[in-house]
This record gives C-alpha cells, structure tokens and sequence, in this order.
C-alpha cells in the first residue's frame, strides 16, 4: 500500500474515532467505533480485509494510548494535539503491514 493511499486510508479513521481504552470500553463505544471504521475502511479496501484491520486498529490503540489521551482523542469538540493526532495515526498504520 502506497503512503498516499495509507494517509488516505487512514487519516478519516483517525478523524472519526470514537474511541476509549479497551479496560475502560463503555458499553457499546467499541462497537460503535467497529461500525464506524468497517464503514469507513470498506471504501478503501474489502468488506474482509476492513474488518481485519479495525480489530488490529482497536486492539493498537487500547494497548498504545491511555485512558486520558484516548479520551482526548475522542472529544469531537476539541482539536487533540498534533502529536497525539501523529502517534494515533502511527500507530493505527501498524495494522497494514
């Protein structure tokens, strides 16, 4: 996958992330950021290769991020910090190698 089509890829699933640390998954925030990136991968890549790469997205981020960061990653009225913006995207890009 060419960096483009990875940034392309990618950088709408980052935008969109309702996302929470996997201990502190509220009930049905997982699931929604699951619908929400199939949703988003799928226009990218295959029904089959979306649904691999959002369980890897999912399980990267509650490994790599905590709690706090998470949440401030998934403040839709709040601009997270670059870096952190960068680390998500990092990090997420993981799961297509």
């Amino acid at each position: 996958m060419s960096f483009y089509r990875l940034i392309g890829f990618v950088a709408p699933l980052v935008l969109a992330l309702p996302l929470t640390a996997q201990a502190a998954w509220p009930e049905g925030v997982r699931d929604t950021y699951m619908q929400e990136c199939l949703v988003t991968a799928k226009t990218a890549v295959g029904a089959e290769q979306a649904k691999v790469h959002c369980e890897c997205a999912a399980d990267v981020i509650s490994k790599e991020f905590s709690e706090a960061e998470i949440n401030t990653l998934n403040k839709p009225q709040k601009t997270a910090p670059m870096e952190l913006q960068n680390r998500l995207i990092a990090a997420v890009g993981t799961c297509n190698k």
